[in-house]
């Protein structure tokens, strides 16, 4: 997988209407709950456009339905991904009051080495679940169906034929996330920085996916 880094906060700018639709992106960032749902659903969006091979891959809000949809649904998909470590951080969180005495003291090691063997499975798990889920994004994306999401056996199948693509799209994104949380936190004092670069965080993960997505489907044998 070739991906030009730099380009990936450019090729925005190649769109003669980025304006507008850069600009109602940022906009709807400041609406909680829907940002997240509406930025899902554009960087999936731009990565469909770009596996299509779209001349200008930013998406039309014309069709503010369908991002929104596809957002949703991503956020559906995560949560089921999730829900079996959120069940075990529960289960962590009922079992150290469980060890814990009236007072507040713990019984000894018990507590700790449940804590610390919970606490590896938990960073194990989300690793995981990660990696697979990429590999859901993937797969909606070619075929805008939920369904792509549930198909674990596909997927584990894909991830494990392709395992360096979905590791090196994780180092990524891991990068990119990090990027983006640091200017942002510089940038807070401005109240509209953390969302300008929550915005172009969104354009540069969907040119991300869209690339790591058109290098699976281009390798022979394998794909989604």
């Amino acid at each position: 997988m070739n991906i030009d880094i730099g380009r990936s906060v450019t090729y925005p700018f190649e769109d003669k209407q980025w304006p507008q639709k850069i600009g109602i992106l940022f906009v709807l960032g400041f609406i909680p709950g829907l940002n997240a749902i509406v930025g899902s659903g554009y960087a999936l969006t731009i990565a469909r456009n770009i596996v299509r091979q779209a001349t200008y891959p930013l998406p039309s809000w014309d069709d503010w339905s369908d991002i929104a949809v596809r957002g949703l649904l991503s956020i559906v998909a995560g949560f089921l991904y999730f829900l079996p470590v959120l069940l075990v951080g529960c289960c962590l969180a009922v079992g150290a009051q469980f060890l814990s005495n009236g007072d507040g003291n713990s019984n000894g090691g018990v507590l700790t080495l449940v804590q610390c063997c919970g606490g590896v499975l938990v960073l194990l798990y989300t690793i995981g679940a990660l990696l697979l889920l990429n590999v859901g994004h993937m797969r909606y994306v070619l075929s805008d169906q939920f369904q792509s999401y549930l198909e674990l056996g596909a997927c584990l199948r894909d991830l494990r034929e392709n395992l360096p693509l979905f590791v090196t799209l994780f180092v990524f994104q891991i990068i990119l996330g990090l990027i983006a949380g640091a200017v942002g936190a510089l940038l807070a004092i401005t109240c509209v920085g953390p969302v300008a670069v929550t915005t172009l965080a969104i354009l540069a993960s969907g040119y991300i996916l869209g690339v790591a997505t058109t290098g699976l489907v281009a390798q022979p044998k394998r794909g989604l």
